[in-house]
């Protein structure tokens, strides 16, 4: 479904024609949360203009600035890629247990959308956040992948900072410098007796992985099964995509993909893009009565 109308972002209306409505749904919650993640640029200041003044400094949620090498002000769309968190700290209004809107963007979702708004001339950038899912490596990834394909995919030359998430492997956050302009990070409490305190799922050497309220609703509503017949391979992909995303956060072990035997095309272009993804533990086609060959069963890590 599309929009033929504006939508309120970067502190004025601006036009959204033949944007995908869920897609902007998602904006709308993940650019609010994340304004309150640190990007080392404006200070959040609002002031209105009002009469007999001059200026102001009303930028609106979805946009943060940064600064280029010769001084100039760059303009950059904040988002994060979920407001989804495994973890439960006490001063994060992303924490599991505050009753705000969620939502999810798939890498697909939020690279289209930074391409988008670059060619209106919104943005000149992006700045990229996330809450944790799962674990740090898979969040990491998803964060990683998000810059490569702007990168290497669509040739995008614009600035990218990313906000690495604590506790990821060394190998990701290099990786993740080969294509940002800038990496952060939060240093988020000073002393581990503090930490213990507001962030306990945090401290060092944690007996447990926390359970996530939110993956256990989501799991709900989650089919473990994706039906892809009647799909190109190009379709297929962007549906398996949001697709696994959600089910990972909800928790799913494995899934289901029906793509049917046909000419066995469709099959082959899932599994050469299964091939790709390093929190798939396996793939394989489903036993006999069960689907067998129109039918590929994957396996988390």
């Amino acid at each position: 479904m599309s929009v033929s109308n504006t939508i309120r972002i970067f502190g004025e209306n601006i036009p959204v024609e033949d944007m995908n409505e869920n897609v902007l749904a998602k904006l709308k919650i993940l650019a609010e949360s994340a304004k309150y993640d640190v990007s080392c640029s404006s200070s959040g200041t609002v002031r209105r203009n009002s009469p007999g003044t001059l200026g102001n400094t009303v930028g609106g949620w979805g946009i943060c600035h940064s600064f280029a090498e010769d001084g100039r002000c760059i303009s950059l769309l904040k988002i994060m890629l979920t407001n989804y968190c495994i973890y439960d700290c006490a001063y994060c209004i992303n924490r599991r247990s505050n009753d705000i809107p969620r939502a999810t963007l798939s890498v697909s979702e939020l690279v289209d959308l930074t391409i988008e708004f670059y060619r209106r001339n919104y943005i000149e950038g992006l700045f990229l956040s996330s809450g944790v899912v799962r674990n740090p490596d898979y969040t990491m990834e998803r964060l990683v992948r998000v810059a490569k394909d702007l990168r290497l995919i669509h040739r995008f030359n614009g600035y990218i900072h990313l906000k690495s998430i604590p506790g990821a492997s060394r190998e990701l956050v290099n990786e993740a410098g080969l294509y940002a302009d800038r990496l952060s990070v939060n240093i988020e409490i000073p002393k581990e007796e503090n930490l213990k305190l507001l962030a306990p799922e945090k401290a060092p050497k944690p007996q447990h992985q926390p359970k996530d309220r939110y993956s256990i609703n989501k799991a709900a509503t989650i089919n473990p099964e994706i039906n892809l017949l009647g799909n190109t391979v190009d379709e297929a992909i962007a549906r398996l995509e949001k697709y696994l995303d959600d089910a990972m956060i909800a928790g799913l072990t494995s899934v289901r993909v029906v793509h049917g035997k046909g000419t066995g095309a469709l099959r082959k272009g899932i599994h050469e893009y299964l091939r790709k993804l390093k929190f798939v533990k396996s793939y394989k086609l489903a036993e006999f009565g069960e689907g067998d060959a129109g039918v590929t069963i994957v396996t988390f890590k």
